[in-house]
């Protein structure tokens, strides 16, 4: 895991929250999703202010990677509400990017709870659990956040990595403490030799389902079946560099397995 925290980050991305809930240019949410995730990238970037205006085109090229312009890439998207809200996104006028200015973002977080949160969050496994994937070696930019302090916030940027904004205020206990339920939600997913299977294939290598077909000798339906067992129990994730519905790879939750683990030597000691 790759932890990341910018100078301007934490400013950039505090503003775009309180812009977020208080533009009226931003009243869809898919349009406020996407604004927000711009944010995360330009954090991540560590973008100066002034930049962010003119930096929405190389934005939507990152996102979506395949035309030489964005506005081509835009209206080739499928989904109507992305491209919607992709468009107004382009269309933003100058006025909404200079009302920034004038926001004032929320003081500093208390520094000692800050500390204590960035201390929380050096858990692989309690990030793996957070973020729904192996953090592995991909980039994490972590913001802890004033402005929503009892929020938990991600972007997934596929140039650049992870960024998690946590709220303050957040608690993480139940992201942080294993529960029996979740042991046993884990061993049921496994009391299956196909599902058993299918880990130890994924514990060597990211796989799409079509390999993980070939290599357990199942139908395709039958593995998408079983991949959602052992995804709900969080033992296999969707790898980052994936693209759902694009030969998606999945790939063993190891900080997740590991912790589980300590936890079953720790009860037997």
């Amino acid at each position: 895991m790759i932890m990341k925290v910018g100078d301007r980050m934490f400013e950039t991305y505090e503003i775009s929250l309180i812009q977020a809930e208080q533009s009226p240019l931003l009243s869809s949410q898919p349009l406020r999703d996407l604004f927000l995730d711009y944010s995360g990238w330009a954090s991540a970037r560590e973008l100066a202010p002034d930049a962010l205006m003119d930096q929405r085109e190389a934005f939507l090229l990152a996102l979506h990677p395949g035309a030489d312009d964005a506005l081509s890439r835009v209206l080739a998207l499928e989904d109507d509400k992305a491209k919607e809200a992709a468009i107004r996104f382009l269309c933003l006028p100058p006025s909404f990017w200079e009302e920034r200015s004038a926001i004032m973002p929320p003081p500093p977080p208390d520094s000692q709870k800050e500390a204590a949160m960035r201390a929380a969050l050096q858990s692989p496994a309690l990030i793996s659990r957070l973020i729904g994937i192996d953090p592995g070696d991909v980039p994490l930019h972590l913001h802890i956040s004033a402005a929503a302090p009892r929020e938990i916030r991600m972007h997934f940027l596929s140039d650049t990595g992870v960024f998690l904004s946590v709220g303050l205020d957040v608690s993480l206990d139940a992201y942080a403490i294993w529960h029996q339920e979740d042991i046993l939600l884990m061993f049921k997913a496994l009391a299956d030799q196909s599902r058993l299977d299918m880990l130890r294939a994924l514990l060597k290598d990211a796989l799409s389902a079509t390999q993980l077909a070939e290599k357990v000798g199942l139908t395709l339906s039958t593995i998408n079946h079983h991949v959602t067992k052992l995804v709900e129990a969080r033992l296999v994730n969707l790898a980052f560099s994936s693209k759902p519905g694009k030969g998606a790879l999945f790939e063993a939750n190891r900080p997740v397995i590991a912790q589980v683990l300590d936890l079953i030597r720790q009860e037997t000691t």
